[in-house]
């Protein structure tokens, strides 16, 4: 090493990155080879060890959940574990804050804003996306699901903004 040249700073500590989507462009330059990457491929959950570690999770926060909802949510999520994890914490806080369990409609539209980030179309879906008008009760049926989310979304904010003034006062 000369004088006076410093060393390249190295990450000492490892870094885990999640996706879904292993060959999603934005992940590329770490499939180059060469690069320091371990891919682990996990298998996808069964639903029923699913819904029985969902269960004991609701247990164990006090959440009040019926098992036939959790077999839908496990389902319906595609069994991705970290959308049914944002639906639980949604239960959760819907329980401390408005005193009362959530309904069905509301954990569902719940689910359903969490799922957004992970849609992928295809281009003869993204086709038929832009270029086809949906007939009315289609129409109405997702302005009343994005009404919902709006509503569930203002509510989790004003939940939160209660319990920050809590936190701080």
């Amino acid at each position: 090493r000369k004088r006076g040249k410093k060393r390249a700073l190295v990450l000492k500590r490892p870094v885990i990155c999640i996706c879904n989507d292993l060959y999603a462009p934005s992940l590329r330059p770490l499939r180059v080879p060469g690069a320091s990457c371990y891919v682990l491929r996990l298998p996808p959950i069964d639903s029923n060890r699913l819904v029985e570690r969902l269960d004991q999770i609701a247990k164990l926060e006090d959440i009040v959940i019926d098992k036939r909802f959790l077999s839908t949510l496990a389902e319906t999520s595609g069994r991705d574990i970290r959308s049914c994890l944002n639906v639980l914490q949604f239960a959760k806080a819907t329980q401390v804050h408005q005193k009362r369990s959530p309904t069905m409609a509301e954990l569902m539209a719940g689910l359903e804003g969490s799922m957004s980030k992970d849609t992928q179309y295809n281009l003869f879906s993204a086709w038929q996306a832009v270029f086809t008008i949906p007939a009315p009760h289609i129409l109405t049926r997702r302005i009343n699901q994005i009404s919902n989310q709006l509503r569930l979304r203002g509510q989790l904010q004003q939940q939160h903004l209660v319990s920050d003034t809590t936190l701080s006062a």
